[in-house]
């Protein structure tokens, strides 16, 4: 039987909070380094980038070159004196 509903079941929210803990823990513990993240987790950067991206724990920034991931709750500061 298959099971078309928009809304979230319990188990994949759960499913969704666990992997974010995991994600957001190793890539904090790995000072913001994605492939060594990925590589403690036994994934690859860019499977983690994307787990990463969906459960809103980075986005992803386009530049000409190339596309940077960087952490959401990363904030920028500056010294005004």
């Amino acid at each position: 039987m298959s099971r078309t509903s928009s809304t979230p079941s319990a188990l994949s929210t759960k499913l969704d909070a666990y992997q974010r803990e995991l994600i957001s823990t190793a890539i904090r513990e790995n000072g913001n380094d994605i492939p060594a993240a990925a590589k403690e987790l036994g994934v690859s950067a860019s499977d983690l980038v994307r787990r990463a991206v969906r459960l809103n724990l980075l986005k992803v920034e386009t530049t000409y070159m190339a596309s940077v991931p960087t952490p959401v709750t990363e904030t920028t500061t500056t010294d005004t004196e």
